[in-house]
């Protein structure tokens, strides 16, 4: 219910939200591995200030293998 009162006193429709999730959600995705079943992304109303909060898991980034080579 917060969520819907916050969408309507700052004019963002559900539809920027969702348009918002898939550009960020693209454009980190080009740089890290992340979890895109646990992202959690909302408006948070705090005194007269709203703030766009973003939740985006990271998936744990692969070690290279640096100098070792494989025995042939």
């Amino acid at each position: 219910m917060q969520l819907v009162l916050i969408h309507d006193r700052n004019d963002v429709s559900p539809e920027i939200i969702n348009a918002l999730r898939i550009d960020m959600i693209n454009a980190i995705k080009k740089h890290l591995d992340i979890d895109e079943n646990g992202i959690d992304i909302q408006l948070q109303r705090k005194d007269r200030s709203v703030a766009l909060v973003a939740d985006i898991p990271l998936r744990p980034a692969q070690k290279p293998n640096r100098g070792k080579k494989k025995n042939a």
